[in-house]
């Protein structure tokens, strides 16, 4: 894995402008790209940033 940068679900929550209840929801969606270590949730950056330009891209974010 070359790139190792992680996102918790608090720095989701401010990048995307949702609530917490929201972020939480979304880590728990089979297409979001999160895992938890232990009882930590973790977004890996890169997986995270192509999530969101597919989101945009079939029209469900607008940006």
């Amino acid at each position: 894995m070359s790139d190792n940068r992680f996102m918790t679900v608090a720095e989701v929550r401010k990048v995307l402008g949702i609530s917490k209840n929201s972020a939480y929801t979304l880590v728990s969606r089979s297409d979001f790209p999160s895992f938890r270590a232990g009882k930590v949730i973790r977004i890996p950056v890169k997986q995270f940033e192509e999530w969101v330009d597919r989101q945009v891209k079939s029209g469900q974010i607008v940006g």
